[in-house]
């Protein structure tokens, strides 16, 4: 049984405050949800509030007083609505999880944001009936608890090789043709099903994965630029400017001076 009065304690005042926080989801959705989320933007600091970074997963996602939206796995950097004052509350799950549990392709929803309801109307209504209805995003984190908790049962199979696939390629010294020998399947087959469960190829999840490896370094009060970069898997100059400007629209310094 999963208990969700384990989802969190926080107002939406306290959202607003602290512009970004997670939570980790009860033990027994801890193989399908990496965290529960809250979000909020009061209109107080324009420059740090628009901008989403890639890192390769998939959300439900609630704006409070709009419906739950699907949000794709990201291939570059997105903005937020234009809604002030913004709450949003979500649940991010594990690479491959959320196309087994709605039966989506996930490159379907590349880069793109689709209401839940035109992919899951039963799911949506129930979920959108306790978000509506919550107060505080420990309520609405609490929806997606129950919602959620009923919906995993019924699916049938993860799939393994995605996911083993997916941990490995963290590692931005891991070569895919490696990766695929190591969970059992050609490369060609490791792509192919990267595409259903993932939304984009294995070389692209790694290449995300080691800039998101780059933003938490850079997160660091005294984090240096060129060491970040080099720890990350950078191989130049070059490369680290190339891939801040396709991945977050930004210089690496205005990266690091806009994650500070």
């Amino acid at each position: 049984m999963i208990d969700a009065s384990d989802a969190g304690v926080l107002n939406f005042s306290d959202v607003l405050a602290a512009r970004y926080r997670e939570v980790a989801p009860p033990e027994g959705l801890r193989e399908f949800v990496e965290c529960l989320w809250a979000a909020g933007a009061d209109g107080s600091d324009p420059a740090n509030e628009g901008r989403i970074l890639p890192d390769g997963r998939m959300d439900l996602v609630w704006i409070r007083g709009q419906r739950v939206l699907i949000a794709g796995p990201q291939s570059r950097f997105t903005l937020r609505p234009r809604v002030r004052p913004l709450v949003a509350v979500g649940a991010r799950f594990h690479p491959g999880v959320l196309p087994a549990l709605l039966r989506l392709p996930a490159a379907e929803v590349v880069d793109g944001h689709v209401p839940l309801d035109a992919v899951d109307a039963r799911l949506a209504r129930r979920l959108e009936a306790g978000l509506d209805a919550a107060r505080t995003p420990a309520q609405a984190m609490r929806a997606f608890v129950r919602e959620l908790a009923r919906r995993v049962e019924r699916i049938v199979e993860l799939d393994a090789a995605v996911a083993e696939a997916a941990w490995l390629l963290a590692d931005p010294a891991t070569r895919v043709a490696d990766v695929a020998a190591r969970v059992y399947v050609s490369e060609r087959q490791l792509r192919r099903r990267f595409d259903e469960r993932v939304g984009y190829g294995p070389k692209t999840l790694q290449r995300v994965l080691r800039f998101q490896r780059l933003k938490t370094m850079l997160e660091g009060q005294d984090a240096d630029l060129a060491r970040a970069a080099l720890a990350a898997g950078y191989a130049d100059q070059a490369h680290l400017s190339r891939e801040c400007r396709d991945l977050a629209g930004l210089t690496p310094a205005e990266l690091a001076a806009w994650l500070r």
